[in-house]
């Protein structure tokens, strides 16, 4: 179960290309001719590049690169952490992923538009019954491409993590509200890792985030590293490691190891693993239950439809995936029934259907867009 850890001082095409190279050489990954790959990146909302919150474009091009020397069928997909206006496709454009994806011609995807998986689990622990996008299931290898950082609920965030983006929508919010505290949150992320297991992952540790990640808040580090593994939790142990955590301190990594998903007595780390002390962020295990589950409750948008512009095309109602939507005949939707998984607002051809937060959250996102007009 090999680690590779490879410097890289900057994030210079040719030097990330190298790094990234020669990391998947290490731990002796043989890439396949001609397969269909997906990479999954972390774009956890509408950051630019230099605020170091999202996988640099540079890394994403570096592995886009390599797969295609192997004429490979290369996509992107991802599924941004919150809403914002314009959403995951804002959040692409914003972080340069979409350049990058421009340039080589590649499929970018944003995976509220394709139709979710719905999966029983009888081995999870808590999320028995995932909801992911099909996505993840069509590509022949999944490549888990993450960053680096600090996180203010699960201490750290990196390969395991990073799969949270491949649930769609304002289902990520609903589960941080079924998942308020720490333990009961990281079992959730296990149960996802464990029904997806991505092949190969490459993480960006050029700069990360300490402090009080994952978002915006957290603070730059420079790290300069390159980090490569098959198995994502034996990435996230040294990772978490070389952070200045013990690892077993870190919920992903305890229970990966307690369902046998990693040994931790069988990880071969290949490069220098030096330790780079991150600032940690605040705890909010602190925090009251009921606090936590109504700031994420606040974060949990609605989809309606807007009858000027709505044809009844009908195809919000075909791409549900749990039939929540009827036309009678504007759309209406059964909000006991609706999974806040933005397929009928991503797909809609019209700009039918918009989204609505609570009050609160509105007025937080008028106040914050007013104060980005005026600078």
């Amino acid at each position: 179960m090999k680690v590779s850890i490879v410097g890289c001082s900057s994030y210079d095409n040719e030097l990330v290309y190298n790094a990234v190279k020669k990391a998947i050489n290490d731990i002796d990954f043989e890439i396949k001719p001609n397969i269909k790959v997906l990479i999954k990146p972390n774009v956890l909302s509408q950051n630019t590049p230099d605020q170091h919150v999202t996988t640099h474009p540079s890394v994403v091009e570096a592995i886009i690169r390599i797969f295609k020397e192997h004429k490979c069928k290369v996509m992107i997909g991802e599924s941004s952490g919150f809403y914002q206006e314009g959403g995951t496709n804002k959040a692409l454009e914003i972080s340069g992923i979409k350049a990058v994806s421009d340039k080589y011609n590649i499929p970018l995807i944003n995976l509220e538009t394709k139709p979710i998986k719905d999966i029983n689990d009888e081995n999870a622990v808590v999320y028995k019954n995932p909801k992911i996008s099909s996505l993840i299931f069509d590509a022949d290898l999944v490549v888990n491409a993450p960053k680096l950082k600090t996180h203010t609920l699960v201490k750290y965030t990196g390969a395991v993590k990073n799969l949270y983006g491949t649930i769609p929508g304002g289902i990520k919010q609903k589960l941080h509200v079924l998942a308020e505290k720490e333990e009961k949150f990281t079992q959730i992320l296990v149960d996802i890792y464990q029904n997806i297991k991505p092949q190969l992952n490459i993480m960006d540790a050029i700069i990360g985030l300490e402090g009080n990640g994952p978002g915006s808040s957290g603070i730059p580090k420079k790290t300069g590293f390159i980090i490569a593994s098959k198995n994502a939790p034996a990435l996230d142990i040294v990772a978490s490691e070389i952070i200045g955590y013990d690892p077993l301190n870190i919920f992903t990594n305890k229970y990966c190891i307690e369902r046998k998903l990693v040994n931790p007595a069988e990880i071969e780390v290949i490069g220098d693993k030096r330790i780079i002390n991150y600032k940690k962020p605040i705890n909010v295990s602190k925090i009251p239950p009921w606090l936590i589950k109504w700031v994420s409750g606040l974060a949990i948008v609605t989809p309606y439809s807007i009858k000027k512009k709505c044809i009844k095309c009908g195809i919000c109602r075909d791409v549900c995936p749990v039939g929540a939507i009827k036309l009678a005949p504007y759309p209406i939707i059964d909000k006991k029934k609706c999974i806040s998984c933005y397929c009928c607002h991503e797909n809609c051809p019209h700009s039918a259907m918009n989204l609505k937060g609570s009050p609160i959250f509105e007025a937080l996102r008028t106040i914050k867009q007013t104060l980005f007009k005026t600078r």
